[in-house]
């Protein structure tokens, strides 16, 4: 897989950001975290890590790697002040895409 991670110049300058997590198979969103350095990197690691963790999220990265992809990552807000700040506009991404979900126009995300 091709994944590029932030180098720690990058890293420094992102801050606290929030993030989503796309199957590149059919455009879904199935995940939305807030991180900070490489936490969008760590799911990947950890699906492909030898542990049993069965999560869907887990479970869904290990799919779209096996099936030749790699999983899109994308940073939806960054620079974002404190871990507080992080943790609202996370949330306010996760009700949005439940909006959408719930209109038809989603496939679900992953808290």
């Amino acid at each position: 897989m091709s994944y590029q991670k932030f180098d720690d110049i990058a890293a420094e300058k992102i801050g606290f950001y929030v993030y989503a997590l796309r199957d590149p198979r059919d455009g879904a969103v199935f995940y939305v975290g807030k991180g900070v350095k490489n936490r969008w990197y760590e799911h990947i690691l950890a699906a492909n890590s030898k542990n049993d963790d069965q999560s869907l999220k887990l479970e869904r990265i290990r799919n779209i790697e096996q099936s030749g992809h790699d999983v899109d990552a994308f940073i939806i807000r960054s620079g974002i002040p404190t871990e507080k700040a992080a943790y609202d506009v996370e949330a306010a991404v996760i009700h949005a895409y439940r909006l959408l979900e719930k209109s038809g126009n989603s496939q679900g995300v992953e808290l």
